[in-house]
């Protein structure tokens, strides 16, 4: 059947690439998981450029053919979206679309994007726009988990109570309306982390790593980033303390990328050598698929302690619980949603600097004077991850391997139930489902104002319609300038042709020379009349582009002399 969604990707060929960001990993998998789990016939993309829909297909399924037909158009191609009833987005930034729906009809489909991050302060900018901007109640902003819905409508409910005092008197206070939150979470392939971390496995893999049996080992995936992810002191220097408990080596396995390349990798190997002497930390490519099918299977734990406010959900403890394996995580964000304390792993509780405390901080990056990056580095350094907690459930790990083993085991299956794509899809399906009935059930009246275009980024030819003498109009009358023998020369010149796509194929202009010849002159309206197969606006963008090259001459509808005085002297 066809309905579901039709996925903006704009000019992404959505190809896997090294040093992915998580955002990145989670909507191929979110795209590639709608077209085999989604219950329509096909899946529809959107894109700027033409798109070759096989190409892309198998682009997404690593050179497999897709279980269903993959379709691509335009993103203006406002039918087909209208057809599917859904304009999917892989991130937060509906507002400034919502002006392309605005000037076709508010109701003919839903808005959805999904909030990956809360943290810059650009995002937070744009994500607030969904209040001063056509973006309904039938639209929606999906939140990977209860913690990133809670900040996101506090945020919204704020600058919409300060919009309505503003614009309001008290005793006819209007809040704009809002869209729909839903929490659903990212989801994965849980039947392929299983395989990969399956215990057969294990021996070898340790082998290939060169890991003794009797070595605890420990895991992290992702991106070695300390002003993106996390600072590695509270884990290393946990894992320091578990090696002075367990009488026994500690492995710690960092599989990864890192973002400033050599120096980063410096910086990280300086903190170990301090926090962790007794611990073999290895830093080990995370691209490298050999690799990652390797560290998996290998591991006793799997370690994340987040401590950034860029982070709102975190893929790759779901990854690892799948895998079998036992998390231990900080007590951060979406990790409260995905991991259950004492049960799938250990959350270990974190502490941040009080409120008013980094207002200046903010106030420095919104001006400029720090960038994103320090921005988050700077916050992430006062947010602290309590070492002896973590190193405590380490500790019951490495001792107990019935209790590590019944937890690895917890964690999968609880993996497999929540957070696998074919549970997740449905919850897709059901909120596309309600809203197309939000938007039938809507009263006229919620639609607001006949649509038009937005007045800040509107069409420039009514904008600016009055810094030119007059606009082309039905009765301005045309006469050739050049003979239409003369026009393939005005053509062919490469200024000329640099904006032809937006006008009538070249062929065209000896037509329109040949009807104002032989008519002794013709009106727009007229040429419009004799031409009307030609789309309407390119003709007219022809006729304009025509007199500028002076191919056509026109007679001006009204000429209305117009004094600019200026009075700042």
């Amino acid at each position: 059947m066809p309905g579901g969604c039709a996925i903006y990707i704009g000019d992404q060929h959505l190809q896997q690439r090294t040093n992915p960001f998580g955002k990145d990993v989670a909507n191929r998998g979110l795209y590639r998981a709608l077209i085999k789990h989604g219950p329509w016939d096909d899946q529809m993309f959107l894109a700027h450029m033409r798109v070759d829909a096989r190409e892309l297909g198998l682009s997404l399924f690593d050179g497999e053919v897709p279980p269903k037909p993959v379709l691509t158009t335009s993103v203006l191609n406002h039918k087909e979206i209208a057809d599917r009833g859904v304009f999917l987005r892989g991130q937060a930034s509906i507002a400034e679309l919502s002006w392309m729906r605005r000037a076709k009809g508010d109701r003919d489909y839903s808005f959805v994007g999904l909030i990956h991050s809360l943290a810059p302060q650009a995002m937070r900018a744009y994500i607030a726009d969904v209040l001063t901007t056509p973006v309904e109640p039938w639209d929606a902003l999906i939140c990977t988990s209860p913690a990133v819905e809670r900040h996101l409508r506090t945020m919204l409910t704020e600058t919409a109570d300060f919009l309505a005092s503003r614009f309001s008197t008290p005793d006819a206070r209007r809040t704009p309306p809002l869209p729909q939150l839903p929490v659903i979470p990212l989801g994965i392939d849980t039947g392929a982390f299983a395989r990969r971390g399956d215990p057969a496995r294990r021996t070898p893999a340790r082998q290939a790593l060169g890991i003794d049996d009797d070595v605890f080992t420990l895991l992290w995936v992702g991106r070695l980033s300390f002003f993106e992810k996390a600072y590695p002191q509270g884990m290393f220097a946990a894992a320091e303390q578990v090696a002075q408990r367990i009488g026994r080596p500690v492995r710690f396995l960092m599989a990864g990328w890192f973002p400033a390349a050599e120096r980063g990798k410096h910086l990280w190997e300086e903190v170990a050598a301090l926090y962790a002497p007794s611990v073999d930390v290895g830093f080990l490519d995370g691209n490298d698929p050999k690799v990652m099918d390797l560290v998996w299977p290998a591991a006793d734990v799997f370690v994340s302690m987040v401590d950034n406010t860029q982070e709102t959900f975190g893929i790759t403890p779901i990854e690892a619980m799948a895998a079998g394996l036992p998390v231990v995580v900080s007590d951060w964000d979406g990790y409260r949603f995905t991991v259950h304390d004492g049960v799938t792993g250990f959350r270990v509780p974190t502490l941040i600097s009080p409120p008013g405390t980094g207002e200046l901080m903010a106030q420095r990056h919104a001006l400029g004077m720090d960038t994103y990056q320090f921005y988050g580095a700077q916050v992430a350094s006062h947010v602290a991850v309590n070492v002896r907690a973590a190193a405590d459930a380490l500790t019951t790990l490495a001792k107990d391997p019935d209790r590590a083993r019944a937890v690895g085991a917890a964690a999968r299956d609880h993996a497999r139930a929540r957070f696998d794509w074919s549970v997740v899809i449905p919850q897709y399906a059901d909120l596309f489902e309600d809203l197309a009935k939000s938007r039938a059930a809507a009263p006229a009246h919620e639609q607001g104002p006949v649509p038009r275009g937005n007045p800040v980024r509107n069409d420039p030819f009514t904008a600016f319609a009055d810094f030119a003498t007059e606009s082309l109009s039905g009765g301005i009358r045309l006469h050739a300038a050049a003979t239409p023998a003369q026009a393939a020369a005005h053509h062919d010149a490469t200024l000329n042709s640099a904006t032809a796509a937006w006008r009538l194929p070249a062929g065209q202009s000896s037509r329109i020379l040949a009807l104002a010849a032989e008519r002794g002159g013709i009106t727009v309206d007229d040429l419009a009349a004799a031409m009307a197969a030609a789309p309407r606006d390119n003709l007219r963008r022809h006729v304009v582009w025509m007199c500028k090259v002076g191919l056509l001459d026109w007679e001006p509808a009204a000429m209305v002399a117009v004094d600019e005085v200026d009075d700042r002297a």
